[in-house]
């Protein structure tokens, strides 16, 4: 493949052809790493949500990005 198909390309393919893979169950055990590019004013505006709130700084990026992908 030319690129990583994403979550919708996989999920269209499974469609189109049902014996082209198998489906697994939801598993709250795997843990997904993604690197999301910041620039230096969100990063301080995330800190300083962070500081305010008495939250770690990865707590408040992890919530971000989960909205984020919410609203995607």
């Amino acid at each position: 493949m030319e690129h990583d198909p994403t979550s919708d390309e996989v999920d269209g393919l499974l469609a189109e052809d049902l014996q082209a893979g198998e489906r697994l169950e939801p598993n709250p055990d795997v843990r997904v790493h993604l690197e999301v590019p910041m620039d230096g004013a969100t990063l301080r505006l995330l800190q300083q949500r962070a500081d305010r709130e008495g939250r770690s700084l990865t707590d408040v990026v992890r919530d971000a990005v989960r909205t984020g992908a919410g609203a995607a």
